[in-house]
């Protein structure tokens, strides 16, 4: 009865044996003559594994040693094609010995072992399969073969013993128990193969992109999964949403958002349940809005730009602009014709609105690019590069005692360029710094308004902060009473800085007037430093005022433009230059053409540029969009 049972088990592994992969095969159809080993007739590996006759227990008498030899084989769990051929008998005395079987599964798992097997009349009637998966210890396998007189096929089923697949290590030994153990009787073996499953065209993972993503309600999003190894045999996967109430996804992965929420996608394949997700937010759009005014007038501000995550959108004439978005952290930028532009963040959770207050630039009353600066030259001053004062040129100089001292930089900066200049050089002021100050002379005749910008940055080791104090005595004495801000933080990239001395009184109409930096932090050092560019001194002022009220009234027209351009009331002494965003010259002429039109070259891109008209005194700034 027992044997039935277990020919009945056999039977069963034999049908699930037939869709695995061979490993090992031994048909022992070469074996003709007394051996001790075999080598696998058949292996996956470069190095086919082999098979032992050898001493069970040591201090055997080699005198009691068994053999093995050929017999005649069977037809029972054949493969590839063979003939029944031959099979090995080990012979006795077998109590002493043991079949040991080489049987590495280096990638493949489910891992069955079978073999063909029957006993002369008075061999012996039991087998005892043992296994090792590390080469040194091995425990019995719970299924005894018990062995007949006609060949039947065995089976070991290895597929749920940890750490059988994909081992090196593995192997097998077989014990051959009761009836006759002395000079005669033998088993037989024929036909002894290893399967498995091959681990390369097995699911081992499955990775979904992207792994996380944010959607409007309505919005779809196209997910991939990925099978990992792509060389497994079955790809096919399966979609689901934790919350489908607040998105769905479909059979090939197309989410769609329905309500606001969250919720997890989850692709996991068919071979193995392997799985992997993408977290879900689905948003309702909000409203972000602008209003844009003079920061002195408090005038609407129609056609200023706001460059949001370089998006472009313009006011109208109420100075108002919105955009629709979900929910995130933005960057923006608004600029105007004749106004500093600003920059700031703002987190978006719902809608949202914004006043920006622009402050006018007015009049370039004295600007310092410091491109004309000697290279690896000691700088003892700076002359202002331009003036509306030609009889009083303020003059930068580096005061204080010690061995600072100040040279050029490169690269300058384009942030706060003014008249279309490259970036160039700037003027870098060395350490140790403690006591030393840079003065900035701006005498303002007839100016009234006064603002000073500059960009600033540091190296890593450099002067952290900047002192700001104003003198209305020619640096008699200073202070910060009325100026905004007193204090500025210098980082390691360039950043614009706009100082208002529209409450100083005194600082309207003094040629006096000028701005002492001295710093905080890392001042003592004998390297690091600040490094200061495009400083200009912007105010309200009558000087040349017929030339500024012209080129204030400048129009350029159409705007976007397709490709040309006209100007109306374009001043006869002007020189006209059209800016790309890099601070490049693509396009420049006179006022003689003020007439005519004016075409972007051919192989000009979209996007925002600036016009630059130039006079002896001023300079004005209109940005032209082109759309073709």
């Amino acid at each position: 009865m027992k044997n039935s049972l277990l020919a009945f088990f056999f039977l069963l592994s034999m049908h699930t044996l037939q869709a695995q992969e061979v490993v090992h095969y031994w048909h022992f159809n070469t074996v003709t003559t007394t051996v001790d080993s075999v080598v696998a007739d058949f292996s996956v590996e470069a190095q086919a594994p082999w098979l032992y006759y050898q001493a069970a227990y040591p201090n055997v008498d080699p005198a009691n040693l068994g053999y093995m030899d050929d017999v005649s084989g069977t037809e029972l769990n054949i493969r590839m094609g063979e003939v029944d051929g031959e099979g090995i008998r080990p012979r006795n005395p077998s109590d002493s010995m043991e079949l040991y079987i080489q049987l590495p599964t280096t990638a493949y798992d489910s891992i069955q072992f079978s073999y063909a097997t029957h006993r002369s009349g008075s061999g012996m009637l039991k087998q005892v399969l043992s296994y090792t998966t590390d080469g040194q210890t091995y425990q019995e396998h719970p299924d005894t073969v018990l062995v007949t007189e006609d060949w039947e096929l065995v089976s070991f089923d290895f597929a749920a013993i940890t750490g059988v697949s994909n081992n090196p290590n593995f192997a097998v030994k077989i014990r051959f128990y009761e009836q006759n153990t002395g000079g005669s009787g033998n088993n037989r073996i024929d036909n002894m193969v290893l399967e498995g499953n091959s681990l390369s065209n097995q699911v081992t993972a499955v990775l979904i992109s992207p792994d996380s993503a944010s959607l409007l309600v309505t919005e779809t999003l196209q997910l991939n999964a990925t099978v990992i190894p792509a060389s497994a045999t079955n790809q096919a996967v399966s979609w689901s949403s934790t919350q489908p109430s607040v998105a769905t996804v479909d059979t090939n992965g197309l989410v769609t958002a329905l309500t606001s929420g969250f919720t997890e996608i989850i692709v996991t394949t068919i071979d193995g349940g392997y799985t992997d997700t993408c977290e879900l937010s689905v948003l309702s759009p909000a409203m972000l809005s602008f209003e844009v005014k003079s920061a002195e007038t408090g005038n609407a501000l129609s056609n200023a730009w706001i460059i949001l995550n370089n998006d472009t959108t313009y006011t109208d004439t109420d100075g108002m602009a919105s955009v629709e978005l979900m929910a995130g952290l933005y960057n923006y930028t608004v600029e105007a014709n004749g106004y500093f532009s600003t920059s700031d963040n703002v987190e978006l959770t719902a809608d949202t609105s914004i006043v920006v207050e622009l402050i006018e630039k007015t009049a370039v009353v004295h600007y310092w690019h410091f491109n004309n600066l000697t290279p690896d030259a000691n700088v003892t001053d700076a002359p202002a590069n331009y003036t509306l004062l030609p009889n009083n040129t303020p003059v930068i100089s580096y005061l204080g005692e010690g061995n600072g001292y100040m040279d050029d930089y490169e690269p300058g900066s384009m942030q706060n360029a003014q008249f279309g200049e490259a970036e160039g050089f700037a003027l870098r002021v060395r350490n140790p710094s403690f006591d030393r100050a840079l003065y900035i002379p701006l005498p303002s005749t007839d100016c009234e308004n006064i603002r000073l910008s500059f960009d600033v940055h540091r190296s890593g080791s450099g002067m952290l902060q900047n002192v700001l104090e104003y003198t209305l005595d020619g640096g008699t004495s200073f202070q910060q009473t009325g100026m905004t801000p007193d204090t500025i933080d210098v980082t390691e990239d360039y950043v614009t800085h706009i100082i208002s001395f529209t409450e100083v009184a005194g600082a309207n109409n003094n040629p006096d007037f000028g701005v002492r930096i001295t710093w905080i932090g890392n001042t003592q050092q004998d390297n690091g430093n600040n490094r200061y560019d495009n400083l200009t001194m912007m105010a309200a002022t009558n000087l040349n005022n017929s030339l500024i009220q012209e080129e204030v009234t400048v129009k350029v027209f159409p705007n976007p433009s397709k490709g040309s351009f006209r100007f109306e009331n374009l001043p006869a002494n002007s020189q006209v230059k059209l800016i790309n965003s890099m601070g490049q010259i693509i396009l420049q002429g006179n006022a003689a053409m003020n007439s005519s039109q004016w075409e972007f070259p051919a192989d000009t891109q979209n996007g925002l540029y600036f016009i630059l008209i130039e006079t002896q005194h001023q300079v004005s700034s209109h940005a032209i969009l082109l759309q073709r």
